[in-house]
């Protein structure tokens, strides 16, 4: 059965499905087989008694940006399931010509691409017949059939959603999910992205006609992390001239469309030990490094003049585009006999200077939000265990790692496994969570504390 792994970044690995690895030995077979018949009958291949060259007959060009969707294409009958109908429906392209199409590639256990569902059936309600948003999935419709009617991001969707599908992959290949293809109303493709440039905004701009720059989706399957990010200049240096070692440290941007890893390893052959870390956020890239990543954020304080660059705002619509200006690749190779403590100074201080940060731990002097009993909480929790909600824990551990530089402590006694009946959805609304945790015989209310923080300080220069 195929599976989707998920990666970090929201991206989703699509591997194909073993059949198709089955599919093309037998394939690869046939051709060598059917290229010696005619290499011993030595028929020419301009002969009129040679047939068409193997695979020629259901060969499909994968389409790029500016290409136009063949008729073939148009014409492909697609299986699609509904959230409430039984069974499904056959649909084709051809049925939406003359709008937007909106192809989203997706699967159900992409965590990701369920929760922008949502938004899509959003977006197609609110241009209705202008457009269609098509979800397309490898997955089978018995699948798709019992997510929809089990989880509660796909219940209220209204969209059908491609069941089975191996032929517009194959138009549009891809290895990670959400994959989006926009093909306007001329049928020309016009974009290919993720599934948070599926905007309002960007909707409208390409049914006017108007200019996009949008980065493109491309699938780097190849990147071999295992190659330093920085060499010595083989073509200006002679072998000869060649060091026999060479350690360094940098700091680059975005590297497009490779996805983040952070890795430190020795290399006892060189004597040397590498550390780096592709596509990171500031935060991440010290945490890292610290070896505290998980660290709370609320325990994180940033004193600089742009505080949006250090942390991602969720109500933003493009992670990408905010990826790309506040995300950074460091490497650094150091010889092997400093200790770990020695090479976290080294890359905090590189850290510190390519940035113009100054970090550290201090105690500081916030505003927190405090948790403390009303009633006694041990004798309640029996009564309790057989109601829905969720416990005070889960929802410290959560606030304290969604709200930068707020502390949140829990000063209950008893409390930390006391359900609160709230949904995670109400979670970040902190009217409704102070009212709720009243409810359930608790105190929230913010105080200025003492608190060990990370600092993170822009550097001022006079």
């Amino acid at each position: 059965m195929k599976q989707t792994l998920r990666l970090r970044g929201g991206l989703c690995l699509e591997p194909k499905p073993i059949i198709h690895l089955f599919y093309k030995i037998f394939l690869t077979f046939i051709v060598v087989l059917v290229s010696c018949v005619c290499s011993i009958a030595q028929v020419p291949a301009s002969s009129p008694e040679a047939g068409p060259a193997a695979g020629a007959v259901d060969e499909i060009k994968p389409l790029e940006i500016g290409d136009t969707i063949p008729e073939a294409l148009w014409n492909l009958p697609l299986q699609v399931v509904k959230a409430g109908q039984e069974g499904g429906t056959t649909v084709t392209l051809n049925d939406y010509k003359g709008k937007l199409i909106i192809l989203d590639f997706w699967a159900t256990n992409c965590g990701s691409c369920v929760s922008a569902i949502p938004k899509l059936n959003t977006r197609q309600q609110e241009f209705n017949d202008r457009v269609t948003i098509l979800p397309v999935s490898y997955e089978r419709k018995e699948r798709i059939a019992t997510s929809f009617s089990k989880n509660p991001k796909l219940k209220k969707s209204s969209l059908g959603t491609v069941a089975e599908d191996k032929e517009l992959n194959r138009y549009f290949p891809h290895e990670y999910i959400s994959h989006v293809i926009w093909i306007d109303a001329d049928g020309i493709v016009k974009a290919i992205t993720k599934t948070d440039y599926v905007s309002a905004e960007n909707i409208r701009s390409v049914l006017n006609k108007e200019p996009i720059d949008w980065p493109v989706k491309r699938d780097v399957t190849d990147y071999d992390y295992g190659k330093p990010l920085l060499a010595l200049n083989q073509k200006n240096l002679p072998a000869f001239s060649m060091p026999d070692f060479e350690y360094h440290s940098t700091l680059t941007g975005y590297l497009g469309n490779i996805n983040r890893l952070y890795q430190s390893y020795p290399d006892t052959i060189n004597a040397t030990f590498r550390v780096y870390a592709v596509n990171h956020s500031i935060v991440d890239l010290y945490t890292k490094v610290l070896n505290i990543d998980g660290f709370p954020i609320s325990h994180i304080s940033v004193e600089a003049d742009y505080p949006e660059r250090f942390f991602f705002d969720k109500a933003l619509d493009y992670q990408e585009e905010w990826n790309r200006q506040n995300t950074f690749t460091y490497e650094a190779v150091f010889p092997l006999r400093l200790t770990e403590k020695q090479r976290q100074k080294e890359v905090i201080d590189d850290l510190d200077l390519y940035l113009g940060l100054q970090s550290g731990f201090e105690e500081v002097k916030v505003k927190c939000l405090i948790i403390t009993d009303i009633i006694d909480h041990m004798a309640s929790q029996i009564a309790q265990r057989k109601e829905r909600g969720i416990t005070l824990g889960n929802i410290v551990y959560f606030l304290n790692h969604s709200l930068p530089g707020f502390p949140v402590i829990n000063e209950t006694k008893n409390g930390e496994d006391a359900l609160v009946k709230i949904g995670r959805e109400g979670l970040t609304d902190l009217p409704l969570l102070k009212n709720r945790l009243l409810e359930s015989g608790f105190s929230m209310v913010e105080e200025e504390r003492s608190i060990r923080m990370f600092v993170l300080r822009d550097i001022k220069v006079h």
